[in-house]
């Protein structure tokens, strides 16, 4: 079940003689999947993510809270603040939410997190190093 958002694409549905459902379901594996297993996935896990994904805030929340708390294993915001890399988003395959959310800007993800810390009345001063 882990690999299903890396291996369901285009490419899957070619090999599998099911190019028609993936044209019927709007090009977007993740809504087949979604049409199988419901409220299994989230859309930010597959690796071509649907069409305006990264404009809805809470994917951009729930995306960053797994990466940086999940993934990463960072124990808060304070420390991901202080550890997160650029690469890190490339090692764990989220360049586009670091392109499409954060403009591929390090200060831009710092800002975010600062926010977050703001949310909880915790707040982090940072120093623009873009």
């Amino acid at each position: 079940m882990e690999e299903i958002p890396f291996q369901v694409n285009f490419n899957f549905f070619r090999q599998h003689g099911l190019g028609g459902a993936f044209t019927l379901l709007g090009y977007s594996p993740f809504q087949i999947v979604e049409a199988i297993y419901p409220s299994v996935f989230r859309p930010w896990q597959f690796a071509h993510v649907p069409m305006n994904c990264w404009k809805n805030e809470e994917y951009i929340r729930e995306a960053m809270d797994d990466f940086l708390f999940k993934q990463l294993h960072f124990s808060s915001y304070h420390e991901a603040f202080l550890q997160l890399k650029r690469s890190h988003f490339t090692d764990f395959q989220l360049t586009g939410l670091f392109q499409m959310v954060f403009d591929s800007r390090m200060n831009n993800v710092r800002k975010w997190i600062n926010e977050q810390l703001n949310n909880t009345d915790d707040e982090l001063f940072y120093m623009n190093l873009d």
